[in-house]
């Protein structure tokens, strides 16, 4: 029903932090003032350069003067780009100039968020933080509708620095690790490798990771204490028995219980269980 997303985190280099929250989203002056700089624009236009050059683009901004600028700096850098708001004179002609491809990059301000149909968007550029959930799903889904000739949908996210607020970003979106940055990875391909590490290694922590290329590490990792068991072993039990010197061993309270083999190839059992020694054969146990 919907086209395949391919993801970017773009830092933006702002601080958030010392934005206020208002009405559970941030305080639009102050984002402002914050995210509309000469750098950050000219960031977005580097990143859409190398990540989305000439496909057809919608840009969120905070406010209407982010979105003029924005526009400026893409046309600085010979891109056709607009600006459009809600009580822009000359927004309907704009988008109909997008739509035909006369425009490559429209900046909007709070006016294409909810309903506006172009299923030939390419690229959706997240240039306005937002910690609403919902009006960031909007703002993706413009660009999600299934067209001829169309492979993906190019999300751009610009992220910035902020470690007091949770922000809405693809990651979350598509219940992903939050901090996850896809690298212009599909996210189906993404979603299947997170499965099979949680499926091959449950005991395996992917919530904090940043790269999809950590999964190697912690896969590598959990295999180093992964125990293959001989058969003696794996048909006696189904316990969390370690690699040992010479055998296995099984922590049992605060004290340890081993199996090692002997000189002539039996296994034996040793440790401390109920506080009473234990030394048996193997052979020796029930089942074996």
């Amino acid at each position: 029903w919907l086209c395949e997303i391919i993801a970017w985190r773009v830092d933006g280099k702002a601080e958030l932090d010392g934005v206020h929250t208002r009405a559970g989203d941030f305080a639009q002056d102050e984002l402002e003032d914050v995210v509309n700089t000469p750098t950050r624009n000219a960031i977005i236009v580097k990143e859409w350069y190398k990540k989305a050059y000439g496909k057809r683009t919608l840009a969120f901004t905070v406010d209407i003067q982010h979105a003029l600028d924005l526009a400026e700096a893409f046309r600085a850098h010979g891109v056709a780009a607009e600006a459009v708001w809600g009580d822009d004179p000359d927004r309907h002609q704009k988008i109909r100039k997008h739509k035909q491809g006369e425009i490559t990059v429209l900046a909007n301000c709070a006016v294409l968020g909810i309903g506006y149909d172009d299923p030939k968007i390419e690229c959706v550029i997240s240039a306005a933080p937002t910690k609403s959930t919902l009006k960031y799903t909007q703002q993706i889904g413009r660009g999600t509708r299934i067209s001829d000739g169309k492979e993906a949908l190019i999300v751009i996210d610009v992220v910035d620095n902020c470690k007091k607020h949770d922000l809405a970003t693809v990651s979350t979106l598509l219940g992903l690790p939050k901090d996850l940055d896809l690298k212009g990875e599909k996210y189906t391909s993404a979603k299947e490798k997170l499965e099979r590490i949680a499926k091959e290694f449950p005991t395996a922590n992917v919530q904090d990771i940043k790269s999809l290329n950590e999964l190697k590490s912690i896969a590598e990792n959990i295999q180093l204490f992964h125990v293959v068991y001989p058969p003696e072993i794996s048909r006696l039990s189904e316990l969390a028995w370690r690699k040992s010197t010479d055998g296995y061993m099984l922590s049992v309270n605060r004290d340890l219980v081993t199996i090692t083999q002997d000189l002539i190839g039996d296994w034996q059992i040793r440790g401390r269980v109920n506080d009473r020694a234990v030394e048996q054969s193997a052979q020796n146990l029930p089942g074996a």
